[in-house]
């Protein structure tokens, strides 16, 4: 009779279960599936199942084990996980042929001795459980050869596991060891061993006799040293090390010639920056990680004193025409004040020391980018996520508040990092004791919209006022910048004076260039190499544009040739009213002998979306640069405001790019409406027409919105709308943290 205590739930899992049991009795079946039932209770009738070989239980709600289970002797398989086990019966000894026990998620506590009884034991799991303590017994499981025991309780492991000298995997991460037995030395056919996410302070020297293993995993710990014996470990491949506290280690890594990857992000006291130790597995895939020949290189080359600090960085300075950043610049490196300064048409570089830091003075490499609006798009092209930015604002106009944020948005849009967290921002208020002038910010908003700015400074460059204030601020974020210290070996210098000294033959360098000129000078390893081109880019030292999937073709760009002749061929496009010919390019760039380098520098404008080929141009080639067309709209753009039936989209954004009509102008310049021969384009708009279809783009900066309006015949209206919206959303994905709202307006 079924149990009247028994829900509905309950007694229909237990008749399920039931009938299960009996239909495999009569066929004599070798496997039964009891999983996912919901049984609380496993029905005493199993034990007539004498004949089988393999039980699965997994994803119930099982507290206990009827004493018939030992009457399944000819059981190798035993499925109990994702149950609610909080102990085993001792009958479990009984059941001698068991190969494989799986016990994961449960409520396991302890386990009974009997289950040293399991001499046929292959593969044994009890991770995710409550375990504190493990049998000495285990010693038994002579044929064990994985143990996971990971995500317990246990603060120790009995040197008994010494005995188990079939195991090839052990895992013992997410415990609270505090001690691993050097008994473990002895298991002769170990090759993995997993033991991250404890307590350990220290490892025994015996797991240097494991002489097969190939993974060791001790990361997150609380180890400062390693044994030198670990050098004996002739076929480790991996060796994770991540987050301890890791002082020094061991010549004797460097015997380890089967080693690919070591993992040693997170132990500060070494001071192996991520350029040198490669992208954080912890973070994002590793596509190309750091060789251990190159980390244990650079680690014992700074040992033996061939590294200094880098001791350098750069600094961005950015504002609108007239907000003086020049000026600012001038100050900062005490050099007189001028009522006229000329303005910067392009990027003004030059470098700067700054001693208001912690330790050696600092080598600050200054970028002072133009106001000029028509240059803002280029920009971006050259910004880092490790530079130090000025952001400089005047109240002349009384536009204070839109340029703060216009450029700050353009900072946190393409310079922030991989994680979304935008770079040092110092908000320098100019011109301060000028009449009429004074800017006027809301501080406390533009922090909440903006955290990574650190810092408001009053100044007034003519009076020498916040100069000090300034100098001390970015001091204070230069001596939070880990890479401004970073060790920098003597190799690496020499390859960078080669790159940036006076006379260097080539401005531009391809790949295979870039590795010759780094083995020349003893920089052999590729992911040095690497490294290397990565912080020299942050620096704008040396330009390397490599993980660009646009420009990957180039290695090393010359910063001062790569500048000088982007701004001049965009400023020429402005006065040209958008359209570049070819002896306009020609006579830009006429001091560039270089074919190929001309070439690439047009092909650089084309692949970043800042000019696009028009075809069949007169005189052999001619390009179209949006950002530099006419600013005042056509009047036909007048005509879609009204249209009836028009499909109207409108995209709303955090952060406004202000590139969105020229990247689509660029991409769809051959949909571009023509009346009486000329293009309807402009700087914040296009009118594309296509089959009896009419589009109008065109942008809203002050409230951060595009609007996309189709006319037209109904099914040209609309697969036109579509085409447009697919390619607002291909353009969206090419812009970094942008995730802006789509909406239909009616």
């Amino acid at each position: 009779m079924p149990d009247t205590d028994m829900t509905a739930v309950k007694q229909k899992a237990c008749d399920e279960a039931l009938k299960r049991i009996g239909d495999c009795g009569r066929r004599r079946g070798a496997m039964l599936d009891l999983g996912g039932l919901g049984l609380t209770c496993l029905p005493p009738e199993i034990g007539q199942l004498t004949k089988l070989t393999e039980l699965h239980l997994s994803h119930n709600r099982l507290v206990s084990l009827p004493p018939e289970i030992h009457q399944l002797t000819h059981l190798t398989r035993l499925d109990l996980s994702h149950n609610m086990l909080d102990c085993l019966p001792p009958d479990i000894g009984q059941l001698a042929a068991l190969a494989q026990l799986d016990l994961t998620h449960n409520r396991l506590g302890t386990l009974p001795p009997d289950i040293g009884q399991l001499a046929n034991l292959t593969r044994l799991d009890i991770s995710n459980n409550k375990l504190d303590a493990l049998p000495p017994e285990f010693g038994r499981l002579a044929h064990l050869t994985r143990l996971y025991l990971s995500h317990n309780r246990l603060a120790a492991v009995p040197p008994e596991l010494g005995q188990l000298a079939s195991l090839t995997r052990l895992y013992l991460s997410n415990n609270l060891l505090a001690a691993v037995p050097p008994e473990i030395g002895r298991l002769a056919n170990l090759t993995r061993l997993y033991l991250s996410d404890n307590l350990l302070a220290a490892v025994p020297p015996e797991l240097g006799q494991l002489a097969k293993l190939t993974v060791l995993d001790l990361s997150h710990n609380l180890l400062d040293t390693l044994p030198p014996e670990f050098g004996q470990l002739a076929k480790l491949t991996v060796l994770s090390l991540m987050a301890n506290r890791l002082t020094v280690m061991p010549d004797s890594l460097r015997d380890l010639e089967n080693l690919v990857s070591l993992l040693l992000h997170d132990n500060p006291a070494l001071q192996l920056m991520p350029s040198v130790l490669g992208s954080d597995p912890r973070i994002m895939q590793v596509a190309h990680p750091a060789t251990p020949k190159s980390i244990l290189d650079f680690y014992f080359a700074r040992l033996t004193g061939k590294t200094r600090p880098l001791n350098e960085a750069r600094l961005i300075l950015l504002g609108g025409s007239g907000a003086g950043k020049t000026s600012v610049v001038q100050a900062l490196r005490d050099l007189p004040f001028h009522e006229r300064e000329v303005s910067t048409t392009g990027v003004a570089l030059c470098d700067w020391t700054l001693d208001a830091c912690h330790g050696p003075p600092v080598t600050v490499h200054v970028w002072d980018f133009s106001g000029y609006e028509i240059t803002h798009a280029l920009h971006p092209f050259f910004f880092s996520s490790r530079s130090l930015y000025v952001v400089v604002v005047a109240g002349r106009d009384h536009r204070e508040r839109d340029d703060a944020e216009y450029w700050l948005r353009l900072i946190q849009t393409h310079a922030s990092d991989e994680h979304g967290q935008g770079p040092p921002v110092i908000v320098a208020l100019n011109q301060w004791n000028v009449p009429g002038c004074r800017p006027d910010v809301d501080r406390t908003a533009l922090r909440d919209r903006y955290p990574f700015i650190r810092g408001f400074v009053e100044m007034d460059c003519k009076a020498k006022k916040g100069v000090p204030a300034l100098r001390t601020a970015l001091g204070r974020e230069v001596d939070r910048m880990p890479w401004a210290r970073e060790p920098f070996p003597e190799e690496w210098n020499a390859v960078r004076h080669a790159l940036t000294a006076t006379g260097t033959p080539c401005a531009l360098l391809t790949q295979d260039a870039y590795r010759a000129l780094c083995a020349e000078h003893g920089v052999q390893d590729e992911g040095q190499q690497d490294y290397l081109a990565e912080i020299l880019h942050h620096l704008g030292t040396a330009l390397n544009y490599r993980n660009d999937p646009r420009l990957h073709e180039a290695a090393v760009l010359q910063p001062v040739w790569l500048t000088r002749n982007l701004y001049a061929l965009l400023l020429r496009a402005e006065k040209l009213a958008g359209v570049l010919g070819l002896a306009d390019v020609e006579a830009v760039l006429h001091a560039e002998k270089d074919d190929a380098a001309r070439a690439w520098l047009m092909y650089l404008m084309e692949r970043c979306g800042i000019a696009c080929t028009l075809p069949d141009a007169p005189g052999g080639g001619a390009w179209l640069v949006p950002r530099a067309l006419p600013a005042a709209a056509p009047a036909g753009s007048a005509e879609f405001r009204d249209a009836p039936d028009a499909i109207r989209v409108r995209y709303v954004y955090q952060n406004f790019p202000g590139e969105l009509v020229a990247r689509f102008i660029v991409r769809r310049h051959a949909f571009v409406e023509e009346l009486r021969e000329q293009k309807q384009q402009w700087r914040g708009g296009v009118i594309f027409s296509r089959k009896g279809a009419r589009a109008l783009i065109h942008a809203i900066p002050q409230d951060r919105q595009l609007l996309l309006t189709v006319t037209g015949p109904r099914k040209a209206r609309e697969q036109f709308a579509e085409l447009c919206r697919q390619e607002m959303r291909d353009i969206h994905a090419e812009i970094p943290h942008l995730d802006p709202v789509e909406e239909m307006v009616y």
